[in-house]
C-alpha cells in the first residue's frame, strides 16, 4: 500500500484552502501540463546539464536574468538552500568570516561551518513590534565591520518569514563604503520583483538567494541564485555545483521555466491586485484587534499575532483548520499566511471570515526578553566535534554540537559553539526540544 502517496491524495480530497508554500497553492493550472511521465527526464544531449551552461536551461536561466535585472541568474531544483550555499561559497576565503543577522536559515549556519566561516552575529531590533524580529539596521552592520577585519561577506535574511524587511538600500552603503559584498537570504521574497525597488538587487544587493516556489508559481525546490556583482559570475556554475545534486529534477526545473512566462505577461498585475486583497485583510484584522509588524513588510504576507488576543497558536492552528483554512505556520504566537494570486475567491472569502469572527482568549500576553548566548568554541570546530545527546534540562554549561535554527528562521536559540546557559535551557524546552547535541 503506498502509505505516502495515499496520504498526499486523502489530504487534498479535504479541500482546505493553502496559505502555505507552494506558491501555485494548488490552482496553477499552466503547469499542471508538467504531470507526464514522459518529461521526467534525465541529463541527457537533448535536454541539458545544469552545472555545465551553453545549453537549454542557460537559455532559460538568461531569460529570467532580464525579469531580476541581474547579470546571471543560476537555477536550483534543491530549493534555495542551494542558493544559500552556492553564495557563501563564492564569497568564502581562508579563515573569512561572515556578519550576519541573527534571523537567519539554518542552511546558512550549515553552510558557514562546512566552509569554515565564522559568523559575527547582528541582533534584530525591535522595530517590528511585539513578538515580531524586527530589522537588521544599517548602523548596526557597520559597527561589525569597523569592528571586524578579514570580512567576506555581510549576510542578510529579508524579508525574514513574518515580511519584515530590513533596509537593505542603507545597509548596501554601507558595505560599499568596506568593499564587502552584501549578500541576501531573499527565500520568501521573489515576488518582490514585482513592486517598485523592493527586490534586494534593486536595492544594492551583490547576490540574492530566491526560493521561486515559495511566492511563486513552481514546484517545491525550485529557487534561484540571482547575481548583480559581475565578479561573482563566472564561478557561479561550480559553486552551484560543489553543493547541489547531479540529478536535478526536470519537472521542477521546467516549472521555473512556465513560471518565467507567466511573470512577464501576468505576474506584475496579479501581484499587485493581490497586494489590495492583503491591505484589505489587514484592516479588517487590526478592527479585529490583531498586532501585526510595524513598519515596511511584503505587501502580500498576512502574519497575525494572536498572543495579542490572547490565543495560543495550537488553539489558533485548530481555529482555522475548522475554518478549512491550513496557513503556513503557528508558532506560539503568530500565524503566518502566505498569500498568492492563485488563492481561488472562496479561500479569500474564508480567510477574512475567519478573521471576522476569530475567538478572543485568555492565555496572559507575556512579551519575551532578548538574549545572546556567547560563544566557547568556534562554529566548524563544534559542528564536527564528537558529540553526545541529553536531555537539554541537563545541558546548562555545556557546548551545543549542533545549532538549533527552527524552521521557519527565527532567532536561534543556540548555535554550534555556545554555551547553553539557564535562559536558553528554558526557552528549548518551551519550543519542545527536549533533546540537544552537546560537545563530548
Amino acid at each position: 500500500m503506498p502509505v505516502l502517496y495515499d496520504g498526499l491524495f486523502k489530504y487534498s480530497e479535504k479541500r482546505i484552502s493553502s496559505f502555505h508554500t507552494p506558491g501555485h497553492s494548488g490552482n496553477a493550472n499552466f503547469i499542471k501540463k508538467l504531470l507526464d511521465l514522459k518529461l521526467d527526464l534525465t541529463e541527457l544531449p537533448d535536454t541539458a546539464s545544469l552545472y555545465d551552461g551553453g545549453d537549454l536551461i542557460e537559455e532559460s536561466e538568461k531569460r529570467m536574468a532580464e525579469i531580476f535585472s541581474a547579470r546571471k541568474t543560476l537555477y536550483s531544483a534543491g530549493g534555495c538552500t542551494l542558493a544559500i550555499d552556492a553564495m557563501l561559497r563564492l564569497c568564502a576565503f581562508p579563515e573569512g568570516k561572515v556578519i550576519a543577522g541573527r534571523n537567519i536559515h539554518k542552511s546558512a549556519v550549515n553552510a558557514m561551518a562546512l566552509l569554515g566561516l565564522s559568523p559575527v552575529w547582528i541582533y534584530p531590533d525591535n522595530s517590528g513590534g511585539d513578538f515580531f524580529t524586527g530589522r537588521i539596521d544599517e548602523k548596526s552592520v557597520e559597527k561589525a565591520l569597523s569592528e571586524n577585519s578579514n570580512v567576506c561577506a555581510v549576510y542578510i535574511t529579508t524579508p525574514d518569514y513574518f515580511g519584515v524587511i530590513s533596509p537593505l538600500h542603507k545597509i548596501s552603503e554601507v558595505t560599499k563604503k568596506y568593499n564587502v559584498p552584501l549578500i541576501v537570504d531573499n527565500a520568501h521574497g521573489s515576488h518582490l520583483v514585482f513592486f517598485p525597488k523592493m527586490h534586494p538587487l534593486s536595492r544594492g544587493a551583490d547576490m540574492s538567494a530566491c526560493s521561486l516556489h515559495k511566492t511563486l508559481p513552481v514546484l517545491t525546490g525550485g529557487a534561484a541564485l540571482n547575481i548583480a556583482n559581475k565578479s561573482f559570475c563566472d564561478g557561479a556554475k561550480q559553486a552551484m555545483a560543489d553543493f547541489g545534486s547531479t540529478s536535478p529534477s526536470f519537472l521542477t526545473l521546467s516549472s521555473i521555466d512556465l513560471c518565467l512566462d507567466y511573470m512577464k505577461t501576468r505576474g506584475k498585475e496579479d501581484y499587485i491586485k493581490l497586494s489590495e486583497t492583503v491591505k484589505e485583510l489587514k484592516k479588517t484584522a487590526e478592527k479585529c484587534g490583531f498586532k501585526m509588524p510595524l513598519g515596511e513588510c511584503d505587501p502580500v504576507r498576512l502574519t497575525l499575532n494572536t498572543a495579542s488576543l490572547g490565543v495560543r497558536s495550537d488553539e489558533a492552528y485548530k481555529y482555522f483548520r475548522e475554518k478549512m483554512i491550513e496557513p503556513e505556520m503557528s508558532d506560539g504566537k503568530r500565524t503566518v499566511f502566505i498569500l498568492t494570486p492563485f488563492n481561488t475567491d472562496t479561500d479569500i472569502e474564508r480567510l477574512f471570515d475567519a478573521i471576522r469572527n476569530f475567538p478572543l482568549g485568555n492565555t496572559p500576553y507575556v512579551k519575551e526578553e532578548a538574549h545572546k548566548p556567547c560563544a566557547a568554541m568556534p562554529l566548524r570546530e563544534a559542528f564536527i566535534s564528537e558529540s553526545v545527546r541529553i536531555k537539554t534540562a541537563c545541558a546548562v554549561g555545556r557546548i551545543a554540537a549542533k545549532s538549533v535554527c527552527s524552521c521557519p528562521p527565527g532567532v536561534p536559540p543556540v548555535i554550534a559553539g555556545e554555551i547553553i546557559d539557564d535562559f536558553t535551557a528554558e526557552i528549548l524546552i518551551r519550543y519542545g526540544f527536549e533533546y540537544i547535541n552537546v560537545v563530548k
